[in-house]
């Protein structure tokens, strides 16, 4: 049996103990399984239920009742997958919905894969591949503006978008394979500046999507940010007085830092990862070494870098010297912040350093000035973007495009055949289909919900 065919049965939210549980069931056998386990006074036949109603009974296996529970009733095609769906709400706890989910099993369902659910609806043409991709943002977006973006493209935002551009170059194309089949007329039914404009306006739209990718990924994902510095300038005390908790090990000694440390604080409308990590110095001790390493692997995940600058110490040159060494791999890629620590021992109007921010993580001074800093930076980033949430495949595909759409408008330019412009185009038509699931594999489909959950 195709796996498509199967009804299914999951747990749709998180496992654990709360006030309500969530079963999803669907499928061509859905009614008759579920009916197998509920009884209800008010009716003897689900499958005999108005569609979009609620009804309330009970729910038992061969031990006995489980639980009082509701029936969410949805027949397809009127539903989120389009397949006959019931959701049951049963009372929250492990034990609870373990039991429902074992009697639907024995009855004949099966349990369903990472977004199967979802999975079943882009089959059955309830959303497309920019919908699907939309629900994950959704659930896992760790910004306001995120969750915001993510909410658009579930309407079909992006899919609009794109099909807009998909139909003016499938109309190019088709106009300039129609000029091939009157050739013997001279016909001419495009002109070639309208088609370099429609060509243009193709390719920057691509680009500009493809160019949000980074900064979508701060709204879906959160801002990393990595603490860096030499050893002992208070990377752990800022960053234990940034979490209001004493979460790294503080100490005079040197070093003490060996490996990096994350945590997570909601920042205005976003979420900030922060790393404590290894102090950046020569080193014999092999484990320190090792700490040292892992700066690397920070660095290059990170959309913010705030670097110490221990105001109590001279290490001008040493700090600078990791300042080039951070800017000259990373460049205008990441934003270096060079925060001066310890503020509360110096006089800062001596500081010799071009110094963005002075903190004091012992006295709590200048934390203000930083989370302000993280959050118009997320601002910032969400205002980039206008109304579109792009993924890393999403950018892939859209650089595609945009590339065989320029190589169309060098050929028109040059005064080549309508084959070869036309080819160029379908091409760049063919890599937006990808995007909008207009064109699919099993392969595509797999790596887009092996990030779903559960139960969605």
């Amino acid at each position: 049996m195709d796996t498509i065919d199967r009804t299914i049965a999951a747990l749709a939210t998180p496992p654990g103990i709360a006030g309500l549980s969530v079963i999803r069931v669907s499928g061509g056998n859905a009614f008759p399984i579920v009916q197998s386990i509920f009884h209800s006074q008010s009716i003897e036949n689900i499958a005999e239920m108005d569609s979009h109603k609620i009804l309330y009974g009970q729910v038992a296996d061969s031990e006995g009742l489980i639980d009082t529970v509701t029936l969410s009733l949805f027949k397809g095609p009127n539903s989120y997958t389009g397949e006959d769906t019931i959701e049951i709400g049963s009372h929250g706890g492990n034990f609870v919905y373990r039991r429902i989910l074992d009697a639907l099993y024995a009855n004949g369902a099966h349990p369903a894969g990472p977004g199967e659910f979802t999975k079943r609806a882009f089959v059955n043409g309830k959303l497309d591949l920019t919908q699907v991709e939309a629900v994950a943002d959704l659930i896992h977006s760790e910004s306001e503006q995120g969750a915001k973006l993510a909410a658009s493209q579930l309407t079909g935002s992006m899919k609009r978008k794109l099909e807009d551009v998909n139909r003016n170059l499938k109309r190019a194309a088709g106009l300039l394979e129609l000029e091939l089949d009157f050739s013997e007329e001279e016909a001419g039914f495009i002109d070639r500046d309208e088609l370099d404009k429609l060509l243009s306006d193709a390719s920057a739209m691509c680009n500009e999507l493809a160019s949000g990718q980074k900064s979508a990924d701060i709204l879906r994902s959160g801002l990393h940010v990595a603490i860096v510095g030499l050893p002992n300038a208070g990377k752990s005390t800022l960053f234990n007085a940034l979490l209001g908790e004493e979460r790294a090990i503080t100490s005079p000694i040197a070093g003490t830092t060996r490996d990096y440390i994350k945590e997570s604080l909601l920042i205005g409308g976003g979420t900030v990862h922060l790393y404590d990590t290894a102090g950046i110095r020569e080193s014999d001790d092999i484990i320190e070494i090792e700490g040292i390493k892992l700066v690397e692997s920070v660095l290059s995940k990170a959309g913010a870098i705030v670097l110490l600058y221990d105001l109590a110490e001279e290490n001008d040159s040493k700090t600078l010297d990791i300042y080039n060494s951070i800017s000259g791999r990373f460049g205008d890629t990441k934003k270096i912040l060079l925060v001066g620590t310890k503020s509360d021992l110096v006089d800062i109007s001596t500081a010799t350093q071009k110094v963005d921010i002075f903190v004091s993580g012992k006295e709590g001074s200048g934390l203000d000035n930083l989370i302000a800093y993280f959050s118009e930076l997320i601002e910032k980033t969400a205002g980039s973007l206008g109304n579109t949430l792009v993924n890393a495949r999403q950018a892939e595909l859209l650089k595609k495009a945009a590339k065989h759409i320029d190589s169309a408008r060098i050929l028109n330019s040059d005064g080549d055949g309508n084959e070869l412009i036309g080819y160029e185009i379908r091409d760049a038509a063919k890599e937006i289909s990808w995007i909008t699931g207009e064109r699919w594999s099993e392969q595509v489909l797999n790596d887009v919900f092996a990030g779903f959950c559960i139960g969605k």
